[in-house]
């Protein structure tokens, strides 16, 4: 930024620190006194976005949900299959993220809806659940066939409570991971642990339940006793 904004044959006196304090400046006078999350939902109170808020007691603001118009329209085409993850507190307004997605016929995603909460616990993925539920309902659009998440209990309960009717899957790439990570742990050779996930690849190919038990008893013959059914 200072390259861009130097002239040939001036002399440039800001620093990187004075951009910086100056954004910073910035930045708090758009808040007007205001927390990021606050901030945040009177911006997208004036937008297309449709939200519901979750407060204590005193008022304070403790979840946060909102979904873009475009969103529900995209998932009125494309409601079979929905992704469920919550990313921790990386983001600026240090608060948990719930982000539901979908999938298009092409295999593109897209954003469905979001949510940031205080707590990654059964209560609070209820109410956000609640609130995309309530969302969909708005519009006369079905609930999703089948929600697929990593093995976060609280929200593999909430599902379960607000959405008895959707299938629940685990996602198989956290599977592999988890596989692969504890699976060098206990196993000491790496060339034993590199052979684990090709047998794992055909084993979650199998179309038909008797068929996939059958393989994972001798998937699990083979690595046993790291592995059992």
């Amino acid at each position: 930024m200072l390259h861009a904004t130097k002239k040939e044959g001036e002399t440039l006196l800001a620093t990187k620190n004075t951009i910086y304090v100056a954004k910073r400046r910035v930045k708090m006078e758009s808040l007007q006194g205001l927390s990021p999350i606050v901030h945040l939902k009177n911006q997208l109170g004036n937008s297309d976005y449709s939200t519901c808020v979750k407060t204590d007691d005193d008022g304070t603001l403790k979840a946060l949900f909102f979904c873009h118009h475009a969103s529900l329209e995209l998932y009125s085409a494309y409601n079979t299959i929905l992704f469920a993850d919550s990313t921790y507190k990386t983001n600026k307004y240090k608060m948990p993220l719930l982000h539901l997605a979908g999938v298009t016929g092409n295999n593109k995603s897209f954003s469905v809806a979001f949510c940031f909460l205080a707590e990654e616990n059964v209560d609070y993925y209820t109410w956000a659940l609640e609130c995309f539920n309530s969302a969909i309902s708005c519009h006369h659009l079905p609930p999703p066939e089948i929600i697929i998440t990593d093995r976060e209990l609280a929200l593999m309960n909430a599902i379960e409570k607000v959405l008895p009717n959707t299938i629940h899957m685990l996602c198989t790439w956290h599977i592999e991971k988890n596989i692969l990570n504890n699976a060098s742990k206990i196993i000491k050779d790496p060339e034993e642990v590199k052979q684990i996930m090709p047998h794992w690849s055909n084993l979650v190919k199998i179309l038909t339940p008797s068929d996939f038990y059958a393989s994972f008893q001798r998937f699990s013959a083979l690595y046993k006793p790291h592995f059992k059914a």
